[in-house]
């Protein structure tokens, strides 16, 4: 046992450099923040991560990463890239092409509002590799396949976050639960409600349309 856990360390990536990004589609105009300086979005644009992507109600914005991943952030919506680091590869052909990410990675995205979609080649899990995404219900962690989800949240701190696994492989953990995994083609909905007085989160099966009170 001790032997397996040394050489599981041994090959273990240390994430020190930074994956990259490039925009590959723009509709009307997205902007990215990067060091809490706003600016516009314009195709092939390319960037590092820490960094905030932002749409209007007329604007959208898909971005591919270096370890295959493509993301499609929906109109008025705001998505965070928290972590995104990358082993350094030299895979050929186009990003599109390729059946596995090229070399081990990690990401983090965070969705603040709104709605995306993300689609994630397999991942050498064996080898360190994570992509994780951060809902206010709680967190997505993605071996493989794609992904829809929404977060709508109102002023009071009320909400629902709306979940999909399209295809592949994948759990989530909500906020204050354990990780489950995720059946391919179920739709996940969570209400969601935030304390003012300290931002505590709470999160529980969102109501059913057209359901009633039961008679006591």
């Amino acid at each position: 046992m001790a032997m397996a856990t040394i050489s599981r360390a041994q090959v273990a990536p240390t994430f020190s450099r930074p994956g990259s990004m490039i925009v590959v589609d723009v509709v009307g105009e997205p902007t990215v923040v990067v060091g809490g300086e706003e600016k516009p979005l314009k195709l092939e644009d390319r960037l590092r991560a820490e960094l905030t992507f932002k749409t209007t109600r007329r604007s959208t914005v898909a971005v591919e990463f270096s370890n295959g991943a493509l993301l499609k952030l929906g109109s008025d919506s705001e998505v965070a890239v928290e972590e995104f680091y990358q082993q350094p590869h030299s895979q050929p052909g186009k990003v599109a092409e390729w059946k596995e990410e090229p070399s081990p990675s990690r990401t983090l995205l965070r969705l603040v509002r709104g709605d995306l979609t993300v689609n994630v080649k397999p991942l050498k899990l064996a080898r360190g590799s994570s992509f994780t995404l951060e809902l206010i219900a709680g967190t997505l962690r993605i071996r493989e396949g794609a992904v829809s989800a929404r977060v709508q949240m109102t002023e009071l701190g009320i909400g629902l976050c709306t979940l999909r696994l399209e295809s592949g492989a994948a759990e989530f953990e909500p906020v204050g639960g354990k990780p489950m995994p995720v059946a391919a083609g179920k739709r996940l909905e969570l209400a969601v409600e935030v304390a003012a007085r300290n931002g505590a989160v709470k999160v529980g099966p969102a109501p059913v349309e057209g359901a009633t009170a039961p008679k006591k």
